[in-house]
């Protein structure tokens, strides 16, 4: 096997590693309280800073800075719980 081959092997697996990562990030998404959703979309996707979701949510920086904090928490174990299961379904 050339070594083209090889990495263009190794990168199509890596293209699908890529894939399930995000789908099971997306799951893992849909699945936390609107709450979460709503601070992550606010701070990750928006780009709003912690003083204007303060503002958005009508809570304190301190409220926002701890929701956030659980938010993703709970993302990071979502995804890394999804992950094992997944790696002890392939064996």
């Amino acid at each position: 096997m050339t070594n083209f081959r090889k990495s263009a092997e190794l990168r199509s697996d890596e293209a699908v590693e890529q894939r399930e990562l995000i789908e099971q990030v997306l799951c893992v998404f849909s699945e936390l309280g609107e709450g979460q959703r709503m601070i992550l979309m606010l701070r990750d996707f928006q780009g709003l800073d912690y003083q204007e979701i303060a503002e958005v949510l009508e809570v304190p920086l301190g409220t926002v800075k701890s929701r956030l904090f659980r938010a993703r928490l709970a993302l990071r174990k979502g995804v890394e719980d999804g992950h094992h299961e997944e790696a002890d379904r392939r064996g």
